[in-house]
């Protein structure tokens, strides 16, 4: 896999992962030899979030035995600033519905920090139309408490394909004023299908291993996904590199909701790719039949994922969920809440998540 170097290419402030860094069981010994060796090279702007298999081990011991020098206390879920955004990684391994610390705390950072853009990230996605997992209700009141808040973006993994959504509240409905989700399962591990299209899926590709990249400003955001080569669906070996490293294969760019535009459409790019490849759709030009050659070109993020289904078994494969966030000339004041002291950054991110490790230029990753 390339999308290290995918990720390398932007150079961003923060990698953020999704979880699921290092398969089966997320071990200290697995992500020593798995994905030290590659996605380790970002280790220090790196900020993570667990998967279910980082939790095979008993409390994710050896993840945060790996990121947080065994320290598991305030580390399972936290916050930090870039920018004019707040960051949030968010942790539903664990409960984070009604009544939860999570749920609880989640909803008094929101408001000890008001008139920020907000931000989350976490590993199963309350929406998704791949075949593997379904949608996830656990993840429903964290959604619907960072929208409440007047926030913009969620980013998750979990499946192995990349997905955007329009906006849309907690319960599936279209809304000028929701939160936009991604999946990025594009990491690296073998690429699995889509099943019955959710509503307000704008963009799948199931055929694409790639990195997704945010830009935050001041008032608004965008993403691109980029790729980082192209596979079969179900299999964990790369075939072909069939446009330059890095083709941005979807992108956009669209006004945050408390910056006034919430009610207008995105900007969306009506620039072709390269070459419109199999297995990507568009719902929004889509008429588009499944298997159909489209893909479609909009906003300004690139988020990915590295997973894999315990099915698709390899000995020597890291597997990781995460995002790349890219901005201007923002600086990220990191929160208290992880007790621990980052040098000021450009808020640039990229990254990816689920799949196997790649080559020697290192698993896919989320940069900030």
């Amino acid at each position: 896999m390339r999308t290290g170097d995918v990720v390398r290419s932007v150079n961003p402030t923060f990698a953020l992962n999704a979880g699921d860094l290092a398969y089966d069981n997320g071990t200290l010994v697995e992500l020593q030899t798995k994905y030290d060796p590659t996605w380790g090279s970002f280790k220090a702007i790196t900020r993570p979030t667990p998967g279910n298999h980082e939790y095979n081990s008993p409390n994710a011991q050896g993840y945060d035995d790996y990121f947080f020098s065994g320290v598991s206390s305030g580390n399972e879920y936290y916050a930090f600033d870039c920018g004019a955004w707040r960051l949030y990684s968010l942790n539903c391994e664990i409960a984070c519905g009604e009544g939860s610390a999570e749920l609880a705390w989640l909803r008094n950072d929101l408001a000890a920090n008001p008139g920020r853009h907000y931000m989350g990230y976490l590993h199963q996605p309350r929406f998704t139309s791949g075949s593997g997992h379904g949608p996830n209700d656990d993840v429903a009141d964290v959604y619907a408490a960072i929208q409440s808040a007047g926030g913009d973006v969620l980013v998750s993994a979990h499946n192995h394909q990349y997905e955007r959504f329009g906006k849309q509240n907690a319960n599936g409905v279209a809304d000028p004023l929701g939160l936009r989700q991604f999946v990025v399962g594009s990491g690296g591990a073998g690429l699995t299908g889509f099943g019955s299209t959710q509503a307000n899926s704008q963009f799948r590709d199931a055929e694409h291993y790639g990195v997704l990249k945010l830009v935050l400003s001041d008032l608004s955001y965008s993403w691109q996904f980029l790729s980082a080569g192209r596979t079969q669906v179900g299999s964990t070996d790369l075939n072909d590199l069939d446009h330059p490293l890095g083709t941005v294969l979807d992108q956009g760019s669209e006004s945050t909701n408390l910056g006034g535009g919430g009610n207008r459409p995105p900007i969306v790019s009506r620039r072709r790719p390269i070459h419109q490849p199999a297995g990507l759709h568009d719902s929004r030009r889509n008429r588009c039949r499944r298997g159909a050659s489209r893909r479609h070109v909009d906003n300004d993020m690139v988020t990915g994922e590295r997973s894999r289904h315990s099915h698709v078994r390899r000995s020597g494969r890291a597997f990781h969920d995460g995002v790349v966030l890219g901005g201007r000339v923002l600086r990220a004041a990191p929160d208290r809440v992880r007790r621990r002291t980052h040098e000021h950054r450009r808020c640039h991110c990229a990254g990816s998540a689920r799949g196997s490790a790649e080559d020697a230029r290192g698993p896919g990753r989320v940069r900030l």
